[in-house]
């Protein structure tokens, strides 16, 4: 496609001509070829194809850091064409490059740019100089926001340059930077000699003899040998000094020490020369009560320091433990502690009763200086807790939780959990620490009776059902719901008057009914306005389920009682028609049927119908022939209209009104209505609706 093409004017034969319509070198088309003008030749047709140039689509390759490896470009594309690329690679700068398909493809030229980032050059404000084994930390992101790592690891005891590799990714250059570490200087200082204790010590210098400045710890000590330690002051390369001065001690008199005794106990007098030869005399005077130091002051001449004894005495202590908390009767009590809470040992006396408060005596061991203790320990009597026994109650009902506080004040929890199903002996544990014995309770629980009642034969509809007894074969007494219903099937709930420990039962007392059986005329003859009056009308019955035999009055004193008639022969005139219909289990329907026989229409109205919607009798509705202009109107037992329908076809009453289902019992219809020869037909009767 945008190929361009030329056809020859002269054919392969010698013809020449020309060619229709004008070349289109984006899409396949025929052309046709004209001969020229008086040539003796036909036209011919020749399609050019032009094929579609196809777009090559390569992935795009992403960008990266000047001088970073760039591979060479795939010379077939993605979608399979061949080609070359132009210019050649370059990874040093952001290029497009051009790819053009190989000659005789179809294909366009397409290009693709490959951005090449350049290279930032990462700056750092210079680390200052620091002093040897001084931390110091290098920036992990430079001053123009490239991020990376220094190498080698820091040394913070000798200088050397350190290398920044940017971040993978980054593009960005290496930077180095070296940081300083100066050596530290030791500062000297003169010696300074050795005296004697108490002898005038100077302080010491705060610049070194090479000009160090700092301070020394600790504070000057004129009275024993000292080592002091000198501290440059911050940023001063250099490092800590020491100095010991030499403290000569006097001698110290040296006396055996006067063991501890208790107070009160004979005090000995203390030597007046010293274990090591010095000598001297003591203050104060000597006290056997209370813990006392004295001061050795040394005859005067003697090079020798005073000294100090301190002689204990100890006050005689009163043994002291920790009170035992009361018990209560026949609770463990363990031994009392033969070592008091301040160490002194003893016996007590009498022996340990866990029944009855007591006053023990501790003795304290001999040689210790204490005194004798008391401790008495309070036994408390067991409470029995009490509660009210909870009444009898029946199965299933409610049982409330039973009291955490016995009647007289015990507290404590029940076990095991609340059944108001089982009778049941519950436990009641004290809480922990109150001197009370555990209780029990048995709550007793009546399981519920059930109501026995001799089951009610099933009736037929409509006949006599008795009245449920109120009091059960095996005496529980209550009452029935719902009413008593002698016309359907009802399952009865009898409910036991409260107080009696029974459950509730229900009864289902079977209605039997039969579907009546509705007479379907037929006519042995094609029209039945061809009739004369005198022409007999040819019935034919269909039985249903369940049928064994009718009877047909016709109100004239004309009765048939065949078993399964097959047709009745009657004559044009007003018939009451009883259909009696018996079925097995001995229930008897019978069904009132008006019957008018008259020149020209037929009608025929049902005295009852069954809307249960079993397809069979849901409406109540006229059979008629011949007849037109039909009002039809239903009315209940206080004359209130409930349904009304007008016209030449009639559907019928479906039993509802106003969409809710209607009750069983007497209805009223009129109906009025035209033969096709004028006559006006009105008819008033009562029916009955049954489900």
């Amino acid at each position: 496609s945008g190929t361009s093409f030329a056809m020859p004017t002269t054919s392969n034969n010698g013809v020449t001509g020309t060619w229709s319509p004008a070349f289109d070198n984006t899409m396949t088309m025929p052309y046709v070829f004209t001969p020229t003008t008086g040539v003796c030749a036909t036209q011919s047709t020749m399609t050019v194809t032009v094929n579609p140039n196809v777009t090559p689509t390569f992935t795009q390759v992403n960008s990266i850091c000047s001088g970073a490896t760039l591979s060479a470009l795939p010379t077939t594309s993605n979608n399979g064409i061949t080609g070359t690329w132009s210019p050649a690679i370059s990874n040093t700068a952001t290029t497009t490059y051009t790819f053009t398909p190989t000659v005789g493809l179809c294909a366009t030229i397409v290009t693709m740019t490959i951005t090449v980032n350049p290279r930032v050059t990462t700056t750092f404000t210079q680390v200052a100089a620091v002093c040897s084994g001084t931390s110091f930390a290098m920036p992990t992101t430079s001053n123009n926001g490239v991020t990376g790592t220094w190498s080698p690891a820091f040394d913070n005891t000798m200088t050397m340059p350190y290398v920044f590799t940017p971040t993978t990714g980054v593009c960005a250059t290496q930077s180095t930077m070296t940081v300083t570490v100066n050596p530290n200087v030791t500062p000297t200082f003169t010696q300074v000699v050795a005296i004697c204790s108490g002898e005038t010590l100077f302080a010491l210098p705060t610049t070194s003899v090479n000009g160090i400045i700092g301070t020394w710890l600790p504070a000057i000590n004129n009275t024993v040998t000292t080592t002091y330690t000198f501290t440059p002051l911050v940023g001063q390369c250099a490092t800590t000094t020491f100095m010991t001065i030499s403290v000569t001690q006097k001698p110290i008199p040296i006396f055996t020490q006067v063991a501890t005794f208790c107070s009160g106990w004979v005090l000995s007098a203390l030597p007046t020369t010293s274990n090591n030869g010095i000598t001297g005399t003591w203050s104060p005077a000597l006290d056997n009560t209370t813990t006392t130091t004295y001061s050795f002051t040394p005859t005067m001449g003697q090079c020798a320091t005073t000294s100090l004894m301190t002689i204990t005495v100890t006050p005689n202590a009163v043994p002291t433990f920790a009170q035992v908390a009361p018990i209560c009767s026949g609770a463990i009590l363990s031994a009392l502690p033969t070592i008091s809470n301040n160490r002194i040992i003893g016996t007590w006396s009498p022996a340990i009763n866990n029944a009855l408060t007591t006053t023990y005596t501790f003795t304290p061991a001999s040689s210790q200086c204490a005194n004798t203790a008391l401790m008495t320990i309070t036994v408390n009597p067991n409470t029995i807790p009490t509660f009210t026994q909870v009444a009898t109650i029946c199965s299933g009902s409610t049982l409330s939780a039973l009291p955490t506080t016995s009647n007289n004040g015990i507290t404590g929890i029940w076990s095991p959990a609340l059944d108001n199903t089982n009778t049941t002996t519950y436990s009641f544990m004290p809480t922990a620490g109150l001197c009370a014995t555990t209780a029990t309770m048995t709550i007793v629980v009546t399981p519920k009776v059930i109501p026995i009642f001799t089951p009610v034969a099933a009736i037929c509809s409509g006949s006599t059902l008795p009245v449920l007894p109120t009091t059960s074969d095996n005496g529980i007494t209550g009452t029935w719901s719902p009413a008593i219903n002698n016309t359907s099937t009802t399952t009865y709930t009898f409910i036991p008057t409260a107080g009696q420990c029974a459950s509730t039962v229900q009864m289902t007392i079977g209605i039997l009914t039969g579907n009546a059986t509705f007479i379907t005329n037929s006519f042995s003859n094609n029209s039945f306005g061809s009739y004369s009056i005198n022409d007999p009308i040819q019935f034919t019955n269909l039985s249903s389920p369940g049928f064994i035999s009718i009877r047909w009055d016709f109100g004239d004193g004309t009765i048939s009682n065949e078993e399964n008639p097959l047709h009745i022969f009657i004559r044009e005139d007003s018939y009451e028609i009883i259909q009696t219909v018996t079925y097995p289990f001995g229930c008897v329907y019978t069904n009132h049927i008006t019957l008018i026989i008259d020149k020209g229409y037929k009608l025929i109205m049902p005295t009852g119908f069954t809307p249960n919607e079993n397809v069979q009798n849901d409406y109540f509705a006229p059979e008629f022939i011949g007849l037109k202009s039909i009002q039809f109107d239903v009315y209940d037992t206080w004359g209130e209209l409930i349904y009304s329908e007008f016209g030449d076809r009639i559907k019928g009453w479906d039993g509802k009104i106003k969409g809710k289902e209607a009750e069983n019992g007497n209805y009223y219809f009129t109906l009025s209505a035209k033969t096709f020869y004028g006559t006006t037909i009105n008819l008033h009767n009562p029916f009955v609706l049954i489900k």
